[in-house]
Order: C-alpha cells, then sequence, then structure tokens
C-alpha cells in the first residue's frame, strides 16, 4: 500500500470518527459549538481524501481546536482530571473527566488538522513550483 492509499484511509477513517464525535456531543449541555468543531473536521478529512487543497481551511480547524483545548485546561487542572478513568465509563462522573475527553479531543483534530495542512500546502507548494513557466514577451 502506498502512503496515497494509506493517507485517503487514515483520512476517511477519521472522517468517520469524527462524525460519531459529533453524534457523542449531541447531548452535551453545550453541544453547538462541539458539534461544529467535529464535523467541520470531518468535512476537512473529506476534501483531502478528494485531493482538493483546501490547507488554509484544516490550518484554521487546527488553530481553534488547539487554542479552546488549553482554553480548557485550567479547568481541566482545577477539576483534578483522572487520567486513569477516561475510559472506564463514557458517562462522565465527574468533570474532571469530562473536561479531559474535551481536551484530548480538541488536541487530536489539532494534530490531524495540522497534518492535513502541512500536506496540503506541501502540495500546493508542489504544483506551483512544477507548473511551466509562462512567457510575457
Amino acid at each position: 500500500m502506498d502512503m496515497s492509499t494509506a493517507f485517503s484511509i487514515t483520512n476517511r477513517l477519521l472522517a468517520v470518527v469524527f462524525v460519531v464525535g459529533a453524534l457523542a456531543q449531541t447531548n452535551d449541555p453545550d453541544p453547538a459549538l462541539w458539534v461544529a468543531i467535529y464535523l467541520l473536521a470531518a468535512l476537512a478529512c473529506g476534501i483531502a481524501v478528494r485531493k482538493e487543497r483546501h490547507w488554509a481551511t484544516a490550518l484554521s480547524l487546527a488553530v481553534i481546536a488547539l487554542v479552546w483545548g488549553v482554553s480548557l485546561l485550567p479547568q481541566l487542572i482545577e477539576t483534578g482530571a483522572p487520567f486513569g478513568q477516561i475510559a472506564q465509563s463514557m458517562s462522565a462522573e465527574s468533570p474532571g473527566i469530562e473536561f479531559l475527553r474535551e481536551v484530548l479531543g480538541l488536541l487530536i483534530i489539532a494534530a490531524w488538522m495540522t497534518v492535513l495542512a502541512l500536506r496540503g500546502r506541501r502540495n500546493a507548494f508542489r504544483e506551483t513550483s512544477l507548473a511551466p513557466e509562462r512567457n510575457c514577451d
């Protein structure tokens, strides 16, 4: 399997994961923003599968997710997130577990959107540097 195929499969899998993440957020007290960020991440994965060059969109999502995740860190620290309990039960018994899951979800989005942005930008740069020069005489 070549890298392009592996990248496409990874994007498809993560698009599904992000859609499932959006669905899981519908029972959250503030679902609109969470559903939006997860669905936008899924959309960015779909755009990457189609090999469209929208690297700036992925970069924007990466920055938003990272800033949002970092803004939750004080609450995460304050609640004393129990890292060992993150996967024990899907119902958040403590606010710390909820904050930890939210921060980790945002970091996953930020990380993959950064990959998409870097790969898209690199490919866009290659396309422009390989384009034939035009003679303006």
